[in-house]
């Protein structure tokens, strides 16, 4: 028997940096924030942000993110509470998240939660 990974690992493992850049990439295009506010904003570098908005480094988790109807408007939303200057917990993404994974396995088809 082997001890079994909670999702909060799972999260952090394949998701976490697809979230910051998600996040980064809306408040440079929808706020005007430049890639280095917006990095040190989602508490990443600025380097890493660039290659992966720029396509140099590949994100497979990013692409699944950003092409989820219902996790970008999430990011819109987390990116806007940034902007405003509040905190952004990401433990409540990481349930966001966790509740698409439950719902892809129990109905693949399910459209909402692609990721």
């Amino acid at each position: 028997m082997v001890l079994k990974k909670g999702f909060c690992e799972i999260f952090v493992r394949r998701y976490l940096t697809a979230v910051r850049v998600a996040i980064a990439k809306e408040l440079i295009e929808s706020f005007g924030y430049s890639q280095l506010e917006a990095a040190r904003a989602v508490g990443m570098s600025q380097s890493l942000l660039n290659y992966i908005l720029h396509g140099r480094r590949r994100n497979t988790y990013y692409m699944r993110i950003v092409e989820n109807d219902g996790v970008r408007r999430w990011i819109q939303e987390f990116a806007k509470m940034l902007a405003e200057g509040k905190e952004v917990p990401l433990c409540s993404f990481c349930a966001i998240i966790a509740g698409c994974e439950e719902t892809s396995r129990s109905r693949p088809d399910d459209q909402n939660c692609g990721v």
